[in-house]
């Protein structure tokens, strides 16, 4: 009888490795849907960490209070005060506080206001331009970059609802809880929900502004109206500035052009209450120089440009104005610009370039005196009902040339001068003796002599300067019953 064999049953294991796959795919799900959880709800943006040099306070009126986080307590603020990531600036019904970063950013926290510093999101990443971060808890802020801002740095500014990613202009943000309100007049800014931004935002261009309300998403940006421009306004007085950059300006200018060999003084007119404008000469890679003319003419009948006092500058001589024209970037267009040339207090030329676009382009107006026509002033103008709808721009300009007019004929040559007499020579005279019956009273013999000493005296800075010697003014009589001096002396 054989024997009996009895065998274990084998049991088959699970394969444990698709249970860890699909485990380590799922904590990766979680992860991620947490980090982006967090990333909204602490602003998470793709931002430096750069440091960034702090606001500093340069003026103020009133008294306003600084909340100094250091010694957690409000102080009054002083000048030259520094903003950091801690601290608070909160102002009162009248009371208005400037900052900046020198040559950077120019802020202006109005009345009834409270701006504070503000870290950043706690997984921003770092960057190679500085990020500038204020948090507006109440109130209204305007505020200007200098140009070329978008390219060096940015600056974000946080309210309870929204977040304003200011790449460069003029702009001004009211929080105001639970409305938002950002407007731009030069420049632009990407606005959005706090709570959804970057997602979802709304660039504001010039002269637009947008509201955002809650936790609202941003909605398509409206036109500022006048009594808005006219409160953001003061925005264009926040950059200042000083002697050395006009000194500047004036040699910039001089390689500009021709017709700046014949300018002794420039600079813009505007009235604050219904215009703006701007000019800014700023030399290029290539040596060139850029005149960029910025013109705001958006409440009604305002008009604004550029003037160039002139001497010397005759229109006979030159048949032509000629310079290459174009619009900045930001601009969406521009249907004229004049240019008047003035001659004694009057227009003697009024011109109008109407072909712009974002390309340089050359233009020449013809210019033609059939006499001499001194002009003592030429002005590039923008005027509201001509400039188009946007109301606002920058136009470039270089090369600003005056064509000499071939057909002129060649001055007359001047007669040669005829060569100075040789200086006459003064002759003492001694004096006549008086006749018996004149009195020591009327006989007056020096003041005579005197007066003929001074009709033949030369003086020598003319003779030296090849001028003629005067003539001989022949003293006068004396009174009757005196003695005078003969012609011959």
């Amino acid at each position: 009888m054989s024997a009996l064999r009895i065998e274990r049953p084998e049991v088959k294991r699970k394969n444990n490795v698709t249970w860890i796959l699909l485990s380590v795919f799922v904590l990766l799900v979680v992860a991620g849907a947490l980090f982006w959880f967090l990333c909204t709800g602490t602003q998470c943006l793709t931002a430096p960490q750069s440091p960034v040099d702090p606001f500093e306070i340069t003026n103020f009126t009133g008294k306003p209070e600084f909340y100094l986080a250091e010694k957690k307590s409000w102080i009054p603020a002083m000048r030259s005060g520094v903003l950091t990531s801690e601290d608070k600036i909160k102002t009162g019904p009248g009371e208005e506080v400037d900052l900046r970063i020198p040559d950077v950013v120019f802020l202006r926290l109005k009345e009834n206001s409270i701006l504070s510093g503000a870290r950043p999101g706690r997984f921003e990443k770092a960057g190679d331009k500085p990020v500038y971060r204020l948090h507006l808890i109440q109130g209204a802020l305007i505020g200007a970059t200098e140009p070329g801002f978008r390219d060096k740095a940015e600056l974000r500014i946080t309210t309870a609802e929204a977040v304003t990613n200011v790449r460069e202009g003029i702009f001004e943000i009211r929080e105001k809880s639970p409305v938002n309100w950002i407007g731009v007049l030069r420049g632009m800014t990407q606005v959005g929900s706090r709570s959804k931004f970057p997602k979802g935002a709304v660039e504001v261009l010039p002269l637009q502004c947008l509201e955002i309300k809650g936790s609202e998403a941003a909605t398509k940006p409206a036109r500022i109206t006048p009594e808005e421009w006219d409160h953001m306004k003061e925005g264009y007085e926040l950059i200042q500035r000083g002697a050395a950059h006009e000194a500047e300006q004036i040699d910039l200018a001089r390689k500009a052009g021709t017709l700046f060999d014949k300018v002794f003084d420039h600079g813009t007119f505007y009235t604050p209450k219904v215009g703006y404008a701007t000019r800014e000469f700023a030399g290029t890679d290539d040596g060139a120089v850029v005149l960029t003319i910025e013109y705001d003419v958006f409440p009604r009948d305002s008009f604004v440009g550029m003037y160039l006092k002139t001497r010397e500058l005759d229109l006979r001589e030159y048949s032509a104005l000629e310079f290459e024209a174009r619009l900045s970037p930001d601009t969406d267009g521009l249907k004229e610009m004049q240019i008047e040339m003035k001659s004694k207090g009057s227009v003697a030329r009024r011109l109008s370039a109407k072909t712009f676009d974002k390309q340089w382009k050359a233009l020449s107006f013809p210019l033609s005196a059939n006499k001499s026509t001194p002009l003592q002033e030429i002005t590039f103008l923008f005027a509201h009902d001509r400039v188009g709808e946007t109301m606002k721009g920058m136009v470039e300009l270089r090369n600003l040339n005056l064509v000499k007019n071939p057909n002129l004929p060649p001055p007359e040559p001047k007669a040669a001068a005829a060569p100075a007499p040789a200086p006459a020579r003064a002759v003492a005279v001694a004096p006549v003796p008086a006749p018996a019956q004149a009195s020591a009273e009327t006989y007056k013999p020096d003041s005579i002599i005197a007066d003929v000493k001074k009709a033949v005296v030369v003086e020598p800075s003319a003779v030296s300067a090849g001028k003629s010697a005067p003539a001989a003014v022949k003293a006068p009589l004396p009174p009757k019953g005196e003695d005078y001096i003969p012609d011959d002396f």
